[in-house]
């Protein structure tokens, strides 16, 4: 993948193209990836407009030969082209996490949710060295997984939640199970200082779901509220604030619950864009909103948690999960492996490194995260994979 540009347009237009090249065994063929944007500067204001690196290169006269056209476009890449850095891991763990679907890290440790297969728990340590110290099965499918302390609380689908001490994370120990939810399809958890969210879907709710309140008080669970009503997909927790995705109709929206209240304090459309991660920066200024595959990816300003505004910029990577630090922002992609943009100008994000699979390796990856020294990539297939983000931060 490539990135490319040029500013000498007669119109002061800003031209950024990205384009792979894939090597055959005969031939190369230049294949178009990523869109063209054009920033025109206009009455102090700034309109996006896309246009397709394919239409500006069929601009080229039509009585030149289509071998001069091949020629013309790789003079082109030749003199503006420049290559994204390629990552290695630094560590890797070689499991299978065939039916897992969420992460969650602390001190030094991995915990996964792997679905009928229970929890996993994997010291990290040494990031060099990562290795499974433990696993404990479950009744029904974990779905998500959240971390107090020591007590680690365990989501799991049409069944409840179960919190287990981790002190020793090489055998965990049961300490309570809370039933809720019983006819419930889908589940999700997460815990702000001692205030537990659990939120679960049926298959009666289409789009609404139940949000119990808890307060987690030494190990044990104390039910604060309980309601059902349209919130959607949970995103993410924000001081107190609950992030979610909507769809209304034909629109999709993000959603923001104030917890306090328990309702709805504002919605904020996010068009055809169907959001499935919402991470934050340290300091909550920029959120990332990575979206379904074929949506790509925004940028927010989130000064004010209640009224996020988007950048201008996309992002046309789509998948799983996001994770920003320190102006970088880290994507994955299932198939297509890890991509790492500098956004410290959000308006313009640039593609600084990337971790591909071979054509070889099959990859399903479902989760990434990051602790602010080390990003982690988690997939069906290959396991746990750790990067140093020291090693990103030099590619800038």
């Amino acid at each position: 993948m490539y990135f490319c540009k040029g500013n000498d347009h007669p119109d002061s237009l800003v031209i950024d193209c990205q384009v792979e090249v894939f090597y055959s065994v005969t031939y190369f063929a230049l294949i178009i990836k990523r869109e063209a944007m054009v920033v025109r500067q206009h009455d102090r204001s700034e309109t996006l407009v896309s246009v397709s690196l394919g239409d500006l290169f069929m601009n080229v006269p039509a009585n030149v030969s289509k071998y001069c056209r091949s020629l013309i476009f790789i003079i082109i890449f030749l003199l503006f082209g420049c290559t994204p850095n390629k990552l290695e891991p630094i560590g890797h763990l070689d499991i299978e996490l065939g039916t897992a679907f969420n992460t969650t890290i602390a001190d030094g440790y991995v915990y996964i949710a792997n679905g009928f297969d229970g929890l996993v728990i994997v010291d990290v340590t040494d990031p060099e060295r990562p290795r499974e110290v433990s696993r404990y099965e479950t009744e029904g499918r974990l779905n998500d997984i959240a971390i107090l302390d020591d007590v680690l609380y365990l989501s799991i689908a049409g069944k409840g939640i179960i919190s287990l001490d981790v002190t020793e994370k090489g055998s965990p120990e049961f300490i309570s199970e809370y039933s809720i939810g019983e006819n419930t399809v889908w589940s999700w958890i997460s815990i702000k200082d001692n205030l537990l969210l659990d939120w679960r879907r049926s298959r009666s709710m289409l789009n609404n779901g139940r949000l119990t309140l808890f307060e987690a008080r030494d190990t044990q669970l104390i039910q604060l509220e309980s309601l059902e009503f349209f919130i959607g997909e949970p995103l993410s927790v924000q001081d107190e604030y609950l992030f979610t995705y909507s769809p209304i109709g034909s629109h999709n929206n993000l959603q923001i619950v104030d917890l306090n209240q328990l309702k709805i304090t504002s919605r904020h459309s996010t068009g055809q864009n169907e959001i499935v991660s919402l991470t934050f920066s340290e300091d909550k200024s920029m959120a990332l909103s990575v979206n379904v595959y074929g949506d790509g990816s925004m940028i927010y300003d989130t000064t004010n948690l209640t009224s996020p505004i988007p950048y201008d910029s996309r992002i046309e990577i789509g998948g799983p999960a996001g994770y920003v630090h320190n102006n970088l922002a880290y994507f994955i992609n299932p198939l297509g492996g890890l991509f790492v943009y500098d956004v410290e100008d959000p308006n313009q994000p640039n593609l600084i490194a990337t971790y591909k699979p071979q054509r070889d390796e099959r990859w399903h990856l479902f989760d990434l995260k990051g602790d602010g020294s080390y990003i982690y990539l988690f997939d069906k297939r290959r396991g746990v994979l750790i990067f140093d983000i020291a090693d990103v931060v030099s590619q800038k």
